[in-house]
């Protein structure tokens, strides 16, 4: 009775761990089918001219608040408040921060967060100056922006706080959090909204900071997925095998007691 309730104990243990390496492997594959999609989507947009930005490029087909990847120019002016400064994004291997301001445009109904690039942190982990920030994002009133428009960053996980900001204006974000943002640069209510998109600066534009054209940076690419994959996989059927293998072994044993008693 007991070895029966070991057998039922170690199948179910088995089915377990096969169905939950084999969902691992098909959630890796899923992961690595969207991101190729997403990297085909932003090269074929990248090459296309960029045009004026419209009301419509900040919704995608479906009219919701979440625009498909397009090349666009804007113009504008930056607003005073938040300078935004997501923390731990690596380039080269060394770590930094990311830059962004909200850009206002006579031609949008909402404003528009923009990346400026990116900035190592120094040995002590000062706050770069507000005047550096500013100075390294100005722009002329008659300037002409271009970069591209893609939908509000996912966040994974939250956990905890994003960040706050200081009485300078510059905010610190472990995460892109649009609500957080939001929050720092409504001061009142003519404002207007913050879309939920990101524009991100084309590289050779001179202003703002470290730039370049990866589309997927401080994440996995997908020949990665595919390798967790198939890592997912290999484990799946080392379990059932060694499974297989217990079950026949026990079956011999069993086979030989049976003998032996006869």
């Amino acid at each position: 009775m007991a070895r029966r309730g070991n057998l039922v104990f170690l199948t179910a243990l088995a089915v377990l761990l096969v169905a939950s390496f084999m969902r691992l492997g098909v959630w890796q594959l899923e992961r690595a089918r969207w991101k190729a999609e997403w990297l085909a989507q932003w090269q074929a947009a990248e090459q296309a001219p960029a045009h004026l930005i419209e009301a419509k490029d900040l919704v995608d087909e479906r009219g919701d608040e979440a625009p498909v990847l397009r090349h666009v120019s804007v113009r504008g002016e930056w607003s005073e408040r938040p300078l935004v400064l997501l923390d731990n994004r690596i380039r080269d291997g060394r770590v930094g921060y990311e830059v962004y301001r909200v850009l206002r445009s006579a031609d949008l109904p909402v404003s528009l967060l923009v990346d400026l690039g990116w900035q190592a942190w120094d040995d002590r982990r000062d706050l770069p100056t507000v005047e550096s920030l500013l100075a390294a994002s100005e722009i002329d009133a008659d300037s002409e922006l271009s970069g591209m428009l893609s939908p509000w960053p996912g966040q994974g996980l939250a956990v905890g706080d994003a960040g706050s900001m200081d009485a300078e204006g510059r905010l610190l974000l472990s995460r892109l959090d649009h609500d957080v943002i939001g929050d720092a640069w409504l001061t009142d209510s003519r404002q207007g909204l913050l879309a939920v998109a990101v524009l991100k600066l084309d590289p050779e534009l001179p202003v703002g900071f470290a730039r370049d054209r990866e589309v997927l940076p401080n994440t996995l690419p997908p020949e990665r997925h595919r390798g967790y994959a198939v890592q997912w996989f290999a484990l799946a059927l080392a379990v059932a095998l060694i499974y297989g293998v217990l079950l026949w072994k026990s079956k011999r044993n069993r086979d030989r007691q049976r003998k032996m008693l006869a």
